[in-house]
């Protein structure tokens, strides 16, 4: 009963969302529906007065004529208008259900709720199946109310010919409506189960098709390589999934014995025991009631059968709706102090998986402080940048913004006083000069401020790359290097209007002439601001007052550059490694 509740609630937020899309055109499209639902039946009622008419040697009226022509081509006369009405409410709904789950994702405010495996699957289930499953819900709703208004109308019909025949149709309908709607949903119950699978199989066609690795897959022919990796995931997919479509094939067959016994049993009625009660026009209006029941109803069935799985995809969206955040923010409403000095205090963290990637974190940043994260791979640099911006909050300890607790403070102001360059920065294919006010509170259209921070970040502006130049292949726009991409990742981010600006490797992808005019200006650029630069290239640590040095999760110096060097421990081991490749690099040129 719960289940049942559970699908009605859900088909009811499925309509509501439909119905909301596009309520007018929605109105007719109904309407149009119900007209040719009843048409079929109004064709079989003036049938049977046509037939008796014939029979009995009376001249046709003209009306009867006129009338029984319109009910066959009223159908066809609405069917392209109810295409259209369709299609305008697909459209609608399409960008209504779309816009919806966009903003859903924007309630998601940390990385934690998003790398969840079932919350994975769920957002990539709406995404993938977003362009359709709405359309199929609205094609399946739209079917069954047509169908239902024509049986509802054949049933009254044909009990006032003979009053249980309608019940004798329908019971033996409901056991195969219900078993074909529980094995089509036990498929998709199987699908949604094997979507690692799934996930791994659509992962490697894209790969051999996204022209990213077209270099790689040329150069060590991997395309058989993957070709092997796809057909091993889709055949256990395919293994996963036969049993279940073997009995969906199979379960309904009994009970479609059964109407078809009944069918019979009917016909044979008619045809025996009732003709000689009947006029020749009763007679050929049931026959035709029935073979048109018959019809509507198997079409029926199969849309009710597949209306519960495309309710699911709108359970999905219910789902993604009513998420709680694991990063807690009912409790964060109060206003950035004036102080905005940063301490961690014993702060220990955790992934889901149970990676712990930080322990007991005691560090201080003071307010317009320019400090280094340095360390290897994995110590954990990255992870405190997340942290610090709250993506995650946490396991143990605290991090507070001028004694305020960062859990406390509203989090929509306390990202707008940062800026970052992360390094997996987003590569955005919209025009140029879009992509740079995208780092503005209140983007701006202004070119010359545009222009000016693309100057500041060294993205050099030309007449076949401006700032309206439009990003990407696929819009056939221009391919940008991977230095033009970071450099127009912190135009974005050092003109954006913030107090605390985090850099996380953003000079690795550029050469060293404009890394080196960067780091040059760097002082300016950050005047007046909080900045912590994660880097591996210790030749720009030089530039900051402080540096702090990671390993394994545990903050082991802190402390200034030409200090922590002399002190002869890891950040000076990591310097003497760099100076050392950096003056073999030297004598290999001269």
């Amino acid at each position: 009963m719960q289940n049942i509740w559970s699908t009605a609630t859900t088909l009811c937020y499925a309509l509501r969302i439909i119905f909301s899309s596009s309520p007018k055109i929605t109105l007719l499209f109904i309407t149009s529906l119900i007209i040719q639902g009843v048409m079929p039946v109004i064709n079989v009622m003036l049938s049977v007065e046509l037939v008796n008419e014939v029979t009995a040697g009376n001249a046709l009226p003209l009306s009867l004529i006129l009338l029984w022509a319109l009910s066959f081509s009223l159908s066809p006369i609405l069917a392209p208008i109810n295409s259209g009405f369709q299609a305008l409410i697909n459209d609608r709904v399409t960008r209504n259900v779309q816009l919806r789950i966009m903003g859903m994702a924007a309630g998601i405010k940390d990385l934690a709720t998003l790398h969840d495996s079932e919350m994975h699957d769920c957002i990539e289930l709406l995404s993938r199946e977003s362009h359709h499953r709405p359309l199929n819900t609205l094609v399946n709703v739209v079917e069954v109310i047509r169908s239902s208004v024509t049986m509802g109308s054949l049933c009254i019909l044909l009990a006032s010919f003979i009053w249980w025949l309608p019940l004798f149709l329908l019971l033996p309908l409901l056991p195969v409506a219900w078993t074909l709607m529980k094995t089509q949903m036990d498929v998709f119950k199987e699908m949604l189960s094997a979507s690692k699978e799934s996930r791994f199989f659509k992962y490697y066609f894209k790969v051999v098709l996204n022209h990213k690795y077209a270099e790689d897959i040329r150069i060590f022919n991997l395309f058989s390589f993957f070709q092997r990796k796809y057909v091993h995931h889709y055949d256990r997919y395919l293994g996963s999934m036969k049993n279940k479509r073997i009995q969906m094939m199979l379960k309904p067959q009994p009970w479609n014995l059964i109407y078809f016994l009944s069918i019979s049993m009917a016909i044979f009625w008619l045809t025996g025991g009732m003709s000689s009660t009947t006029t020749s026009g009763q007679l050929v209006g049931l026959i035709q009631a029935m073979a048109i029941f018959s019809a509507i109803s198997q079409g029926m069935t199969y849309n009710l059968s597949v209306l519960p799985v495309c309710i699911e995809y709108f359970r999905q969206m219910r789902r993604l709706e009513n998420t709680q955040p694991l990063v807690d923010t009912s409790q964060s409403n109060q206003a950035l102090p004036e102080n905005k000095t940063v301490v961690f205090e014993e702060v220990s963290f955790h992934y889901p998986d149970g990676r712990k990637a930080l322990s007991d974190i005691n560090l201080t940043l003071e307010s317009g402080e320019k400090v280094a994260l340095v360390g290897e791979n994995g110590a954990g640099k990255t992870t405190l940048v997340k942290l610090l911006c709250r993506f995650y909050d946490p396991s143990e300890g605290r991090i507070t913004v001028g004694g305020v607790d960062l859990r406390h403070l509203n989090l929509d102001e306390w990202r707008e006083y940062i800026g970052a360059v992360f390094q997996d920065f987003g590569r955005y294919h919209l025009t140029v000069g879009e992509n740079i006010a995208l780092g503005y509170k209140q983007q701006s259209d202004n070119s010359l401020q545009l222009a000016d921070a693309a100057r500041k970040a060294r993205f050099e502006l030309s007449d076949n790359l401006n700032l309206d130049s439009q990003l990407g292949a696929e819009f056939d726009g221009t391919e940008l290097s991977g230095g033009q991409w970071q450099r127009l990742a912190l135009a974005r981010t050092v003109n954006r209007d913030c107090g605390l600006v985090i850099l996380d490797e953003p000079t690795s992808a550029m050469d060293p002439r404009v890394e080196a005019e960067l780091f040059e200006q760097f002082t300016s650029l950050m005047a007046n601001r909080t900045a912590l630069m994660v880097t591996h290239r210790l030749g720009s640590v030089a530039l900051l007052e402080r540096v702090l040095v990671l390993k394994s999760g545990h903050l082991i110096e802190d402390g200034q550059p030409a200090v922590l060097e002399a002190k002869g421990g890891e950040y000076a081991e990591l310097w003497k490694l760099q100076s050392v490749q950096y003056q073999k690099q030297a004598e290999a040129t001269v």
